[in-house]
């Protein structure tokens, strides 16, 4: 299986990616592939609501940007591990543009476009606890009702530092780990 991971986190050796890539080298281990982008690395437009994407049933959209590439990449995976960072409370402003770019996934019947989707979300603040469980309930729900995408976890890791301190946190790196058991298992079982 190919599974697709999405960093919205401007730093590719942050908190956010290492919690990620615990995720992923779970997926690897049980011989999943696992391919990376690095939303900041992208040039992504904001939706325009323009809803050209609703007169097709292709995933596609009238802007011509590297949203174009990644939808591609969506359609041949079968499986998301997303992540972003909080920053000033929410999502990042990329990871927000992404999710919103993913509405031409949506037909103009407000059905999916494409089902049996999988995913798992990873949120990493700097405020301690599950202080952000709302913001990735939120993302969650938007991802399981437009899309019908299917949730296989979501890890909410609060209290990282600047630096890289994700490796502090046993309790944080053994949920990625059963996320990616979990991902791996539901997909062997298919």
């Amino acid at each position: 299986m190919k599974f697709l991971a999405i960093s919205g986190s401007p730093h590719k050796e942050g908190n956010t990616v290492w919690f990620m890539n615990e995720i992923a080298k779970g997926l690897e281990s049980a011989n999943h592939e696992v391919e990376w982008i690095y939303l900041y690395d992208k040039n992504i437009s904001g939706c325009r609501a323009c809803y050209k994407c609703k007169e097709t049933t292709e995933i596609s959209c009238i802007l011509k940007d590297d949203m174009q590439g990644i939808y591609q990449k969506i359609v041949a995976c079968d499986g998301l591990i997303l992540g972003s960072p909080i920053y000033f409370g929410y999502e990042t402003g990329v990871f927000k543009t992404f999710i919103d770019r993913l509405y031409a996934f949506v037909g103009g019947d407000r059905k999916p476009k494409i089902s049996g989707l999988s995913f798992a979300l990873v949120i990493v603040s700097g405020a301690g606890g599950d202080y952000y469980v709302s913001v990735a309930d939120y993302i969650s729900n938007l991802l399981k009702g437009f899309f019908q995408f299917s949730e296989k976890g979501i890890l909410v890791c609060g209290g990282q530092k600047r630096t890289l301190s994700a490796p502090e946190f046993p309790d944080y790196i053994k949920a990625a780990k059963e996320i990616a058991i979990k991902m791996s298992t539901d997909f062997d079982n298919e």
